[in-house]
């Protein structure tokens, strides 16, 4: 598409996260590939440019090319590869806010199709608020797609004929969308457009409340926020990695904003067994504005939270006599740093390789214990003959929660027949 006066038919927005590993690289090439002379044959044009698909790593760099910049101001239809990661990768989230600014901009919007088409690429337990209003199934395609998503169905070959059924359906959406197609845009700030799914945060000021241990809520205490890199040299931000790794372990992000507020938010999200984890910037915090939120934290004791601080090298070679742990130590958390509760790591961190794997450790850490209490508060309830659970004949513990039995599932806790999770009365 690089150079080509014409928009393509269709972008195609995906997580890049979904192709490191190089077997789902090329499942996602073939199935593009597919999709693309599927169109092409619908529409009777050729497939030459009728498809932008962009294999760069946008987040490494997160630089917009020109290129990407046109294809979306162009394209006729947008086609959202729907998994854990796109949800909760900005770059996807911006990509999507442009779908829907165009949709907005197109007089047919209000009729359907209005030049989305969502495509369920993995599984997804949750969607977004967002995207809740656009359907991504419908009678054309064949059971196992809603249940285990494209890339499944293209990787295994017991799948093929329900593979190729939804393919067929996927081109037939597209061919229907680019008839409308979506609105028309003159400029496009790619650098400066919001993510979908931080509009998604912010039209619900309860949505920190939302989602259970099927999500994870980060604070960014510092002056840079969501931008801070504690290890510059990586070139990685703190908010791509906090949402690279719940994508990774397939988690709902959403960010806490570091403010006077802190204090109580962070108690809804206990009420509500939300993990939250609380990244600590040894500078910031020797600031007021960043010092006063986790003075209030030091004070409470959440089960749900966990808070981590990222140290360089100089402050390791000063050990016990860097000033500014001693301020943290001293002036900030004196409780917390020298009582540490569960899963806080004060001065262990220094390197980013520390941090990414301590923050996916304290994460599971964290939703483990809550699941514990979870399922022993739902044994006091059904002991108290309420009815979120029941004991069977056999002395069985049921709780009739399906999102709880996927996460059991993740953990590695033993799991029932659907939607039960299963466990001792005592």
């Amino acid at each position: 598409m690089a150079g080509s006066a014409t928009p393509p038919v269709f972008f195609v927005s995906y997580a890049r996260n979904d192709t490191d590993y190089e077997p789902f690289r090329k499942d996602m090439k073939k199935f593009i590939d597919d999709l693309s002379a599927r169109v092409a044959v619908k529409m009777a044009v050729t497939r030459t440019g009728i498809c932008f698909f962009d294999e760069s790593s946008i987040e490494t760099g997160t630089i917009w090319r020109s290129e990407v910049s046109n294809a979306l101001k162009g394209t006729k239809v947008g086609v959202t590869l729907y998994s854990p990661s796109y949800f909760t990768s900005k770059w996807c989230g911006k990509e999507f806010q442009v779908f829907l600014d165009r949709v907005s901009a197109n007089p047919a919007a209000s009729q359907q199709p209005v030049g989305v088409v969502p495509v369920l690429w993995m599984k997804c337990t949750t969607l977004p608020p967002s995207v809740e209003h656009i359907q991504y199934k419908h009678a054309g395609f064949p059971p196992e797609y809603v249940e285990v998503g494209i890339q499944q169905l293209l990787s295994l070959k017991v799948y093929n004929d329900q593979y190729l059924l939804s393919v067929e359906a996927i081109a037939d959406s597209i061919v229907a969308a680019a008839k409308s197609g979506l609105g028309h845009t003159i400029s496009l700030d790619l650098e400066n457009t919001p993510s979908a799914w931080d509009r998604s945060t912010e039209a619900d000021p309860e949505s920190h409340k939302e989602g259970a241990i099927a999500k994870t809520c980060f604070v960014f205490i510092s002056r840079r926020g969501w931008e801070w890199q504690p290890y510059p040299e990586k070139r990685k931000t703190i908010g791509a990695m906090a949402q690279q790794i719940s994508g990774d372990l397939g988690l709902r992000y959403e960010e806490i904003v570091c403010d006077s507020t802190l204090a109580n938010k962070l108690k809804e999200t206990r009420t509500s067994n939300v993990p939250t984890i609380l990244f600590g910037d040894p500078a910031s915090l020797r600031d007021g504005a960043y010092a006063l939120p986790m003075r209030e934290y030091d004070d409470l004791y959440l089960l749900n939270c966990g808070a981590l601080v990222p140290w360089d090298e100089e402050s390791k070679k000063k050990g016990g006599n860097d000033d500014t742990w001693l301020y943290l130590k001293d002036k900030v958390c004196q409780q917390k740093t020298n009582f540490p509760p569960p899963n806080h790591e004060w001065r262990s961190i220094f390197s980013q390789d520390d941090l990414e794997t301590k923050t996916r450790t304290v994460i599971e850490n964290i939703r483990l214990r809550l699941l514990q209490q979870i399922l022993s508060d739902d044994r006091s309830e059904a002991h108290n003959g309420n009815s979120g659970a029941g004991i069977t004949a056999g002395g069985v513990l049921k709780a009739q929660d399906k999102g709880l039995t996927d996460s059991a599932a993740n953990l590695g806790i033993q799991v029932g027949s659907a939607p039960q999770i299963e466990g001792p009365t005592r």
